[in-house]
């Protein structure tokens, strides 16, 4: 891909393109009154047709699979075990109560919400972003694709945020060795759940 003079790989810079653009609209755009549906069109939908028509791939070649299920089974238990306790503990601060006190209180309802919120976001990261770039720059994209997901974290509370960027890296990792992003999904759905059950608990 030529670009003013200038040779570019053009897998490159629609991976970077999205890393950077797709955030920036799921937060300040609104296109229908169904937020949970439209984030997974966004970050899954999308990155499933660039995938198919673009890139004339699978998106099995994107950590879609079960992968290693056993090093992908360990990891699920004991890091999402992990932080779903810290989770826990750290929504007791107030700034995470105000962010996340509101909402349904029962464990179904959390549940399908934190599944709702997370498995395009996920897919985004862990599978399209870490498995396109990897194909081109090998592991250093566990690094790369911690970048803008730790930039989407702006504007949430700080213990959160700054949290981010090695969570992202950790989960990189865990997708990047088990070949899925299903577990680091998981994992972030363990976290998610009890972030949104400890600050709706106290809230109630």
């Amino acid at each position: 891909m030529d670009i003013l003079g200038l040779s570019f790989d053009p897998k490159t810079v629609i991976l970077i393109s999205l890393s950077a653009l797709l955030p920036i609209i799921g937060r300040y755009r609104r296109f229908t009154r169904w937020l949970r549906l439209e984030l997974n069109l966004l970050y899954l939908v999308l990155p499933w047709t660039v995938i198919v028509f673009a890139f004339g791939q699978s998106p099995l070649d994107y950590g879609l699979g079960l992968g290693d299920w056993r090093r992908g089974l360990a990891f699920t238990l004991i890091v999402g075990g992990a932080v779903a306790v810290g989770g826990a503990w750290a929504a007791r601060r107030p700034d995470l109560c105000a962010y996340y006190g509101r909402g349904a209180v029962g464990a179904g309802s959390i549940l399908a919400e934190s599944a709702g919120a997370l498995l395009g976001w996920e897919f985004f990261f862990r599978g399209f972003l870490l498995f396109g770039l990897g194909q081109l720059y090998g592991a250093d994209a566990i690094w790369l694709q911690a970048v803008p997901f730790a930039l989407a974290h702006l504007g949430k509370p700080w213990l959160e945020a700054l949290l981010a960027f090695p969570g992202a890296v950790i989960s990189g990792y865990i997708a990047w060795t088990t070949g899925s992003f299903w577990y680091p999904f998981l994992i972030h759905g363990a976290q998610m759940s009890a972030v949104l059950w400890a600050a709706r608990r106290d809230q109630r």
